[in-house]
């Protein structure tokens, strides 16, 4: 014989109690989820005093409760406001750090920036466009020759390091150093006229520059050492050299410092990140751009956002079109690239923004010349 199990039918704001076979009404504090015929808790910024029902109270403005399941007005209490959070949403609030915003009242938790985006210093971010990419910038002539450190961990033994940046800079002897806990140097990358210096534990290696950074334009630099060899890019050319030494192990599994600015460096840098190569499964975009979502697996440009000291971290200048690539300036004159604009240096006996007129020796006359 087969006996079937009977339905209960229930009223709004009740449910079905299968093995007591009977109605449940849903007590303060929750609310008749209909469609999946439960009782849920009133959710943070609600309340609902009386049972039996289907919705809950919002709290008044700028104001929540601080947990699930609230039953009365009186625990709608102020909330953070945007800019600020705390672990209930409520008083007492702190500032979301640098590099992260709070668009809303009551949150429990800060949104990172995308990418290696930061915000202002002292400044609580309510909204992602607050986000910004940014340099850091080295000044003899503001501070003392600062430089800026942070320190990173590999996991592993490294046998393939790839560092790549963007720099601009009118003293660029010194770009970066890795020292380990002792201090001791381990990597250090500088430039001196026509030559990229490489050293690696107290060996040096030389590449070849001759007229590719004596400008003060942003240049891209980016390298691939491996324990046998050294292999610099600049704006896209490959430049290759031999490693007079052989090493194991470039990096091992314990504390670096990775250091930039200093005495031997005036300009600007951005966006340097530091990959490990070793498991062949890092893949960088060939386009190089200023910003770009890839983050080094060692070490990624926004752990600078947390570093305080003599240099100046603003919104990123850094320019990735060379606006001069179209001969712009017309008649020999000399191209000056700039973030969207380009400047042209006349050749005497010419003028305008392009070079493109003849100035006539009485200063009366303009006409236009034919282009060179």
């Amino acid at each position: 014989m087969h006996v079937s199990n009977p339905e209960v039918t229930c009223s709004l704001g009740s449910i079905a109690d299968s093995v007591m076979l009977a109605c449940v009404h849903c007590s303060i504090g929750t609310y008749h989820d209909i469609d999946a015929g439960q009782c849920r808790p009133c959710p943070k910024g609600q309340y609902q005093p009386i049972s039996r029902q289907t919705t809950c109270i919002e709290c008044p403005t700028r104001t929540t409760t601080r947990t699930n399941g609230s039953i009365d007005a009186d625990q709608c209490v102020e909330a953070c406001t945007p800019g600020y959070v705390s672990p209930t949403g409520t008083i007492p609030c702190s500032p979301c750090d640098v590099g992260s915003y709070s668009p809303l009242y009551g949150r429990t938790q800060c949104m990172l920036c995308t990418e290696s985006k930061t915000t202002r210093a002292n400044v609580a971010a309510t909204e992602r466009e607050e986000c910004y990419d940014f340099d850091l910038e080295f000044s003899s002539d503001i501070y003392s020759y600062g430089n800026a450190s942070v320190r990173f961990t590999p996991t592993s033994n490294c046998t393939n390091l790839l560092p790549d940046l963007w720099m601009h800079c009118s003293t660029c002897d010194r770009i970066l150093e890795i020292t380990d806990a002792h201090g001791q140097p381990v990597f250090r990358l500088e430039i001196r006229k026509g030559f990229i210096d490489v050293t690696l534990h107290g060996c040096q290696t030389s590449v070849k520059s001759f007229g590719i950074l004596e400008n003060l334009q942003w240049h891209n630099l980016g390298l691939s050492v491996t324990n046998s060899n050294v292999t610099v890019t600049i704006d896209d050319k490959e430049l290759y050299s031999p490693h007079p030494c052989t090493f194991a192990t470039l990096l091992e599994p314990e504390d670096y410092d990775l250091t930039i600015g200093g005495l031997l460096f005036v300009g600007s840098l951005t966006a340097l990140n530091l990959w490990d190569a070793t498991s062949k499964d890092v893949e960088l975009s060939p386009v190089k751009k200023c910003s770009y979502d890839t983050q080094g697996t060692l070490l990624s440009w926004k752990k600078f956002e947390e570093v305080d000291g003599p240099f100046v971290r603003s919104v990123s200048q850094c320019d990735d079109v060379d606006n001069c690539a179209s001969s712009p300036c017309q008649n020999w004159g000399t191209c000056l690239d700039g973030p969207n604009i380009v400047t042209c240096t006349c050749m005497t006996g010419f003028t305008d923004d392009r070079c493109s007129r003849i100035w006539i020796a009485s200063g009366t006359r303009v006409r236009t010349a034919p282009r060179a």
